[in-house]
């Protein structure tokens, strides 16, 4: 299973209809793949610059990754 802070669930669940089976996945792209997209759709400013949203959420990509890679 993936771990996720009770805080990213949440994000999870407020992004995704799907999160609770994104959320029991084993593979860890279940989740990063979709809020990649997320990230794409909305992280950005019309001269391709991360906007405040896009930090936010690849803030929470990161964390997300290196806390399920270093096992």
């Amino acid at each position: 299973m993936i771990k996720l802070t009770d805080e990213q669930k949440v994000f999870l669940r407020e992004k995704f209809e799907i999160a609770e089976e994104m959320s029991s996945s084993d593979d860890i792209n279940d989740i990063l793949d979709p809020l990649d997209d997320l990230i794409l759709e909305e992280g950005y400013d019309p001269g391709w610059e991360f906007n405040d949203t896009g930090g936010k959420y690849q803030k929470i990509y990161d964390e997300i990754y290196w806390n399920n890679v270093r096992d």
